[in-house]
């Protein structure tokens, strides 16, 4: 069964969120997709994944890399699995279906207050997954860690 994780962010920043996960994804050896609103925020995750973690390293392509195939975790603004990921990361974006999100193995929502509109989205997205055949799961970040809600 496919499985929609939302993550809600109360202090810790998107990007560094991010990293810690898609790093976990890596260490499981899955392929990752993590899906932008454009080209400035993919940028910006791939910047953020060179410099999070001095002894870590992950590698990554991006939307625009000249000359290369896409790496095992590849940032997008574009609706395409162009490294065939089993795993899809939402960070800021409307750009996604319902459909889409079935065909990826795990799908992570990664929003924080801060950004309302993108808050609304994932509200949504939940609602309208209630009656589909994914396994939700709904994280929110509170002092002691990540607590699943009910």
């Amino acid at each position: 069964m496919n499985s929609l994780n939302f993550y809600h962010l109360n202090k810790t920043n998107t990007y560094l969120a991010l990293c810690k996960l898609v790093e976990k994804a890596f260490e499981q050896k899955q392929k990752v997709l993590v899906r932008t609103n454009s080209q400035e925020v993919t940028d910006e995750i791939d910047e953020t994944l060179w410099s999070y973690d001095a002894v870590t390293f992950l590698p990554h392509s991006k939307l625009g890399d000249q000359l290369r195939e896409p790496g095992p975790i590849h940032i997008s603004s574009e609706n395409e699995n162009s490294n065939n990921a089993s795993y899809l990361f939402i960070v800021n974006t409307a750009n996604f279906s319902i459909p889409e999100i079935c065909q990826f193995q795990r799908t992570f929502v990664l929003f924080n207050n801060l950004d309302k509109d993108f808050k609304d989205i994932a509200r949504k997205l939940w609602v309208d997954t209630a009656d589909c055949d994914i396994e939700r799961k709904y994280w929110v970040e509170e002092n002691k860690g990540w607590v699943l809600k009910t």
